[in-house]
C-alpha cells in the first residue's frame, strides 16, 4: 500500500490517500475501513503517534463529583473518517458530558457537532448514550462530570470512526 499527496480543497494541508499500484501502472484507491472501537482505559496509544486509538482518561470507577477527560487520537489520516460514533456507557447517573474537537489533544478547540445538526446530546441517566458526531480534528476529547455515586468498573467511553 502506497500513498499519494493531494489537496483536499478544504484547507492548505495535504491529504494522503492510500492506494495500490496495479501491474499495468494504474492506481486503485484503498477502501477505507471502520476504525476502532477504541475503549477508554484499554490499550493506550501515544498522543500524536502513528497509531490511532485511546490515549488516556477513563470513567471506570470514577469517584463521586469528579470530572475526567477521555482523549482519543484518530491518527494522521483522520480526515478519511467524517463520522464518529461516541458511546458513553455509565453504571450510575452523571451530571454532564460533552465532546470536543482538539487540534493538539490538550485543549478543547470546539464542541463536536451531531451528524443530525446542533450539539450532541448525552443523557445523564445510567446506561448507554450513543451519538454520531462529525469529525473536525485529529483529536477527540470527551469530558464527563460524575454525579453522587461512584461509577462501576464497566463504565466506559467508546469511539468508532466511520469512513
Amino acid at each position: 500500500m502506497k500513498s499519494i499527496r493531494t489537496s483536499n480543497n478544504i484547507d492548505t494541508k495535504p491529504l494522503e490517500i492510500a492506494h495500490t499500484e496495479n501491474k499495468d501502472g494504474t492506481h486503485s484507491l484503498a477502501k477505507p475501513y471502520i476504525l476502532g472501537p477504541f475503549k477508554g482505559g484499554s490499550e493506550p496509544v501515544t498522543l500524536g503517534g502513528d497509531a490511532p486509538g485511546w490515549v488516556d482518561g477513563t470513567i471506570a470507577s470514577l469517584p463521586i463529583s469528579t470530572a475526567v477527560v477521555v482523549r482519543f487520537d484518530l491518527g494522521p489520516d483522520w480526515r478519511q473518517y467524517p463520522l464518529l460514533q461516541l458511546n458513553i456507557k455509565t453504571t450510575q447517573a452523571i451530571v454532564s458530558a460533552a465532546a470536543y474537537a482538539s487540534d493538539d489533544g490538550t485543549t478543547n478547540d470546539a464542541p463536536l457537532q451531531a451528524a443530525s445538526g446542533g450539539a450532541p446530546f448525552f443523557g445523564t441517566a445510567a446506561g448507554d448514550m450513543p451519538v454520531v458526531v462529525l469529525a473536525a480534528s485529529r483529536y477527540v476529547r470527551v469530558a464527563v462530570n460524575n454525579s453522587t455515586t461512584i461509577q462501576g468498573a464497566t463504565a466506559q467511553v467508546r469511539l468508532v470512526a466511520i469512513p
